[in-house]
């Protein structure tokens, strides 16, 4: 039997000074090249100074934008929340990601934590265009019509099945036997603590399983006689 692989926990890169721009690169196969892509960024960068005192490139190469587990755009996104990034700068924003609601939240993210965010061949996504605020309000507004249809559908599969007979949580320790035990024992007015090391429960799950079984006992001394 072949054994599978572990994959290695991601580790972030040390962090990089506050402040500095970041050139993200991503190819999804191993035959493709990064020169385009780093090309591209670093004449835009030599075209706008004010950008050019602290890079670092982040990249990724033979790894699809479709999923975030990405170890370059991890680490860069891990810079970004510890507030060392100011910018980020990528070819187009499907090399950040090729998921439409993934690439609008990290968007948005970027500018909740400050970061400004370039696209060098798409500049409507560059931050402050009306066409990438109308973009992302459109997209944060699908974003959240999204996640309210998951939650009707999992709320609406949880009544479904419930309704089957279909028993959510943890399995109960309290067997039909052991209930019929513990109605018994306390219909002996014997105590929660004696019914516990009885049947080998706990006392809370003695006590439970008597409230929802009987009523309780009303006679306090004796109840306090049999601990």
């Amino acid at each position: 039997m072949t054994k599978r692989k572990k994959k290695k926990a991601f580790t972030p890169s040390p962090a990089p000074n506050v402040g500095t721009v970041a050139i993200y690169l991503r190819v999804s196969t191993e035959d493709q090249t990064l020169n385009i892509q780093k090309d591209a960024c670093e004449r835009w960068l030599a075209e706008n100074p004010k950008y050019n005192d602290m890079i670092r490139a982040y990249q990724d190469v033979g790894i699809s934008g479709a999923s975030t587990k990405r170890p370059g755009f991890m680490d860069l996104m891990n810079h970004c929340e510890r507030g060392k990034i100011r910018a980020v700068v990528v070819y187009k924003l499907d090399r950040l990601t090729r998921d439409a609601f993934t690439g609008i939240g990290t968007l948005l993210r970027f500018d909740e934590i400050g970061i400004e965010f370039i696209s060098v061949t798409q500049p409507m996504f560059s931050q402050g265009t009306p066409f990438r605020r109308a973009m992302i309000a459109i997209f944060a507004e699908l974003a959240q019509m999204e996640r309210e249809q998951i939650v009707e559908r999992v709320n609406a599969g949880i009544a479904s099945a419930k309704k089957r007979g279909v028993v959510f949580g943890r399995p109960s320790k309290v067997t039909p036997n052991k209930k019929a035990q513990i109605l018994e024992l306390r219909e002996k007015n014997l105590s929660f603590q004696k019914i516990s090391k009885a049947v080998g429960l706990s006392v809370g799950v003695v006590h439970k399983t008597c409230k929802a079984g009987l009523p309780p006992v009303k006679d306090e001394k004796l109840e306090q006689s049999n601990v």
